[in-house]
C-alpha cells in the first residue's frame, strides 16, 4: 500500500469501525438482536407502510435494489484485491467491518424512510436529507448534505458506478469471447480489444432502456436479477470449495493469523503488513457492501415499511452479500493458492475457478461477473440519480442519465486497476460527510432521541 492510499484509507477505516461500534452499543447490537427478524421481513413481507400514490415499493424490491449495486464487482474482483495486497488477514477485517456496519446500515435505512420526502410522485430520501434534517437543517448540516450528494454523484459517474462496473463487464466479455484478443482496433493510438469496445455499448444501451423507467423498472429487474446471479454464483463457489476441502482447515487459520500479524511473502505474493489487511480488508468491504458509504438507505428510503422495518431489511443484505458471497471468493482465492500467483483483481478469482473446474470455471465466472457488474451499474445509476436531483432540484434527470450510458462506454476501455483506485478515492469522499453526520447523531443523546433510533 503506498503512502496515498493509506493517508486516505486509513483513517476512513477507523471512522467506519468506530461509527459502528457506537451505533452497535447504541442500538444494543441491532445486528444480531435483530437478524432473524429482518430476514423474515425480507421474505415474508410487502411493507406494512399504505402508500396511496404508489411511489413506494415492497421491501424486498428496495433489498434488491441495494443488493444489485452491493453485489458486485467487489465481491469478485475487490475481494481478490484485497488478499493480494492485503494478505489473507484482509478477510477478517472485512467481517469485522462487516458486523459493525450492519449496524450502521439499520441506523441510515431508519433514518432515510424517517426523513424521506415525495416530491412530483416520486420518493426521494438517503443521507442528504436526513443529514440536514436531523441537525434541524443548520447550514454547517446543510453544507455537509450538499457535500455528500455531490460525491455520490460523482462516484456513480466516475468511480464505483460506472468505470469499475462497465470495466468488470469488458473483461467477462473478453474472457468468454476473445480470451487471445485475437480481434483489435486502434482508438486514439491505443489498441482496444474489439469485444470491450462492443460490450460497453450494449451495457450502455441495455442499462439507459433499464435505468430510464425509474425505480419500479429499477425494482422488478433487480428483484429477478440478483436471486439468480447469487445463486449461480454460490453453487460454483461451493463447488470450487468442496473439491479443494482438505485447504480449509490452513485457510482459516492464515486468515486469522494474518489478521494480526504481518502476512509472509509466499510465491507471487510479496508480503503485507498489518495495516494493509486492516485498510484493504475494511475498504475493500465498503466496496462490497457499502456499509457507511450511504448509497443503501437511497434504495432504501424507496421502501414502503416503516423506518425500523427497512433498517432490518437492509441490515440483513450483509449477511448475503459479505458474510456468504465474499467469504466464498476469499476461501476460493486462498484454498487454490491464487493470491500467491502475482495476479491482480479479476485473474485471482478466475485463476482459482479455471483451475478447479477448468473451462466450466472460466465461463461460470465470467458470466458471474458480467451479471453482478451490469446489476451494480442499475443500482448505481439509480444512487447517482437521486443525488443528482437534490443537487438539480429534480431538473436534467435525462441528461445524467444520458452522461451516465456514455460513461459505461469510456469505463469499458479502462485498465481494472485505475478503474478501481478512482472508485476507492470517491467512495471515501463520498462516505464522509456521511460517517461524519452519523458519528456526531449518535454521540448526542438530545439528537438521537429526536430521530427515534
Amino acid at each position: 500500500m503506498t503512502n496515498t492510499e493509506s493517508y486516505i484509507f486509513l483513517p476512513l477505516a477507523a471512522l467506519i469501525l468506530i461509527c459502528g461500534a457506537v451505533y452497535s452499543f447504541r442500538t444494543r447490537f441491532i445486528q444480531m438482536r435483530g437478524l432473524a427478524c429482518g430476514l423474515k421481513l425480507t421474505f415474508g413481507s410487502s411493507g406494512s407502510v399504505s402508500d396511496k400514490d404508489g411511489a413506494a415499493i415492497a421491501p424486498f424490491r428496495a433489498l434488491c435494489t441495494s443488493l444489485s449495486a452491493t453485489i458486485g464487482t467487489g465481491n469478485i474482483v475487490g475481494v481478490s484485491a484485497a488478499l493480494t495486497t492485503g494478505g489473507p488477514g484482509a478477510l477478517f477485517w472485512m467481517w469485522a467491518a462487516a458486523f459493525f456496519g450492519m449496524a450502521v446500515k439499520y441506523a441510515e435505512a431508519f433514518l432515510a424512510v424517517k426523513f424521506r420526502e415525495t416530491r412530483s410522485g416520486q420518493i426521494i430520501g438517503g443521507p442528504f436529507f436526513y443529514i440536514s434534517k436531523a441537525f434541524s437543517d443548520s447550514r454547517a448540516a446543510r453544507t455537509g448534505a450538499k457535500l455528500f450528494a455531490f460525491f455520490g454523484a460523482c462516484a456513480a459517474l466516475f468511480g464505483i458506478g460506472c468505470a469499475a462496473q462497465s470495466n468488470s463487464v469488458a473483461v467477462a466479455a473478453q474472457n468468454i469471447f476473445d480470451q487471445k484478443c485475437l480481434s483489435f482496433v486502434y482508438i486514439f493510438g491505443e489498441c482496444v480489444p474489439t469485444v470491450r469496445l462492443v460490450s460497453g455499448l450494449i451495457v450502455a444501451a441495455a442499462g439507459y432502456a433499464i435505468f430510464s423507467g425509474g425505480i419500479k423498472r429499477i425494482g422488478a429487474f433487480s428483484a429477478a436479477a440478483v436471486p439468480v446471479m447469487g445463486g449461480l454464483y454460490i453453487l460454483a463457489s461451493v463447488a470450487v470449495i468442496i473439491m479443494n476441502r482438505e485447504a480449509i482447515p490452513a485457510a482459516f487459520s492464515l486468515i486469522f493469523k494474518s489478521a494480526f500479524t504481518p502476512a509472509a511473502a509466499a510465491g507471487g505474493f510479496g508480503g503485507a503488513l498489518v495495516r494493509d489487511a486492516v485498510a484493504k480488508g475494511i475498504t475493500r468491504g465498503i466496496f462490497a457492501n457499502e456499509a457507511g458509504l450511504g448509497s443503501t438507505p437511497i434504495a432504501a428510503a424507496a421502501g414502503s415499511a416503516t423506518p425500523g422495518e427497512q433498517g432490518l431489511v437492509s441490515m440483513s443484505g450483509t449477511l448475503f452479500d459479505t458474510f456468504i458471497v465474499c467469504t466464498l471468493t476469499g476461501l476460493c482465492v486462498l484454498i487454490t493458492g491464487a493470491w500467491t500467483q502475482g495476479l491482480y483483481g479479476f485473474d485471482v478469482t478466475l485463476f482459482a475457478f479455471t483451475g478447479t473446474l477448468g473451462e466450466m470455471g472460466r465461463l461460470l465466472l465470467s458470466s458471474c461477473l458480467a451479471l453482478f457488474a451490469f446489476t451494480s451499474i442499475i443500482g448505481w445509476n439509480y444512487y447517482g440519480e437521486r443525488c443528482f436531483s437534490f443537487l438539480s432540484n429534480g431538473r436534467w434527470k435525462k441528461a445524467f442519465n444520458a452522461a451516465f450510458s456514455a460513461l459505461l462506454f469510456v469505463g469499458a476501455l479502462m485498465t481494472t486497476k485505475n478503474a478501481f483506485f478512482l472508485a476507492d478515492i470517491l467512495n471515501a469522499l463520498m462516505a464522509l460527510p456521511n460517517l461524519s453526520a452519523l458519528l456526531i447523531l449518535a454521540l448526542n443523546d438530545k439528537l438521537y432521541r429526536k430521530t427515534g433510533l
